[in-house]
């Protein structure tokens, strides 16, 4: 049976695998990269501000925000928003949704080129935070002057008891 040399899979410690956008990624490193904190955060079924961000800037700290699901669809959209924003490698998240199994909340980048929401993310039911790292190629459409958003949204009409449960969110850049 022929035997097969496949290329290494690992990095060095101080690489990422970072995806090209052609659908394809390589071992690389993310020169001077780093985390942007949120600016302030928005319940667009609420229309009202989220406060305070501060509980979402710190991992770990013991400070959360909690965003209830409201009757209708969509049953949360709350965007958290940044400002001085240059680039965008990933974001950086420790969340959980708490509803039904067959319930869900999309986290996305806004497109500012197309105007929908790219979906990166997907919280389903669960009882315990997730805390992940998700990169994505440079995406110059998901800044507009400096400024950044990623939108939580349960696309479905809600359940009031049903929650999500935000103690950190940061973009990677």
């Amino acid at each position: 049976m022929p035997r097969y040399k496949f290329p290494a899979v690992t990095g060095a410690d101080d690489e990422y695998l970072i995806a090209d956008g052609n659908g394809r990624a390589n071992w690389g490193k993310l020169t001077g990269s780093s985390y942007l904190d949120a600016d302030s955060m928005y319940d667009n079924n609420a229309a009202a501000a989220v406060t305070p961000v501060s509980d979402i800037q710190t991992p770990f700290d013991g400070n959360i925000t909690t965003i209830d699901e409201v009757t209708g669809a969509p049953g949360i959209d709350l965007s958290v928003n940044f400002t001085s924003v240059t680039s965008i490698y990933g974001l950086v998240l420790r969340a959980y949704y708490q509803g039904l199994a067959t319930h869900h909340v999309d986290v996305s980048f806004h497109n500012y080129d197309s105007g929908l929401e790219d979906v990166v993310m997907r919280l389903d039911n669960a009882t315990d935070y997730n805390y992940r790292t998700i990169l994505i190629p440079s995406n110059p459409n998901y800044i507009s002057s400096g400024d950044s958003q990623i939108n939580f949204i349960h696309p479905d009409s809600g359940t009031p008891t049903h929650d999500l449960f935000i103690d950190y969110i940061a973009i990677l850049y």
